[in-house]
């Protein structure tokens, strides 16, 4: 129930275009011939068990999907390579002095999360195409079998 409510609060965010599905190799294809650069990536998804050390509490589980960032290819099969902004020291220092304030006598700290706050972020460089999990295909894209088509 928690994949299948992630998953469809992703679907609803507009976060995959189930509808512009193709086959890798056309993608990667059509933007050497035009001089395109495209990115291709995996989503993977991990479950964890929230308040888990609460031995009482019946179990709640969360589910998250991911794009795995570290395995990100162009249209030649070369690691895509992205700006590097994992650490911002004025950031963090801003972050420090603002707690400092707020531990101060007669001052107050609060904070503000954005529901699903990663897949509020703009976007912005190559188009990217992403494999999503096998178990979030739609029918359509499997055969009689059960194969992929």
């Amino acid at each position: 129930a928690a994949r299948n409510s992630e998953w469809d609060r992703l679907i609803a965010s507009g976060v995959f275009d189930i509808s512009s599905v193709s086959e890798w190799r056309h993608v990667a294809g059509h933007a050497r011939r035009t001089g395109k650069t495209v990115h291709m990536g995996m989503v993977f998804w991990f479950c964890v068990q929230k308040n888990a050390e609460l031995t009482d509490a019946p179990p709640v589980y969360k589910y998250r999907y991911v794009f795995q960032g570290n395995q990100v290819r162009d249209q030649n099969w070369d690691y895509a390579i992205f700006q590097d902004l994992g650490s911002s020291p004025a950031s963090m220092e801003a972050s420090k002095a603002a707690d400092f304030v707020g531990c101060c006598p007669g001052n107050d700290v609060q904070i503000a999360d954005a529901i699903q706050a990663y897949v509020q972020a703009y976007l912005k460089g190559p188009e990217t195409w992403v494999q999503i999990p096998r178990e979030h295909w739609p029918a359509d894209w499997f055969d009689e079998n059960g194969d992929s088509t």
